[in-house]
């Protein structure tokens, strides 16, 4: 019984770490909205009368913000472990496009919401991803999970 028992650990553990594996991937994708702004400002109708610069303006502060929310973000990673860090910063980000959204043309809603809290959001998801996996996979194959997380 010895032998089966520690077989069903390892192979539990072989598919929990890919799990996670996918899952870090999963939340890369989510919080990669900072990576798809020229979509967005596409997307942003000519009656907002807009200049380029106003456009930019979202895009900048959230690019401040995530850089900003980072280092808080790994602290609190450290104290409360990365699923608490992870949920709050997709909960941010997701707030912060629904207060953009719901803001309509205004510039502000577009700023606070995009700019500051999904850029916050973003800046609380990133750093809580890659050293998670990592710590899921031996030394031997941690170079291959680095790559897919």
């Amino acid at each position: 019984m010895t032998g089966t028992s520690t077989r069903i650990d390892i192979s539990i553990s072989f598919y929990r770490r890919w799990l996670v594996t996918f899952a870090v991937a999963g939340t890369g994708l989510v919080l990669g909205i900072l990576y798809v702004w020229s979509v967005v400002k596409a997307g942003i109708p000519d009656a907002r009368r807009w200049s380029d610069a106003d456009m930019a303006l979202p895009y900048s502060v959230m690019c401040a913000m995530f850089a900003v929310a980072m280092i808080p973000a790994g602290r609190l990673q450290d104290r409360h472990g990365p699923r608490v860090v992870i949920v709050l910063g997709g909960s941010l980000a997701g707030l912060g496009c629904v207060v953009s959204a719901l803001g309509g043309s205004s510039m502000i809603a577009c700023v606070l919401g995009l700019g500051v809290l999904t850029g916050i959001g973003v800046g609380f998801g990133y750093p809580a991803t890659t050293p998670v996996s990592l710590k899921w996979f031996p030394r031997s194959v941690r170079a291959s999970s680095r790559g897919s997380s």
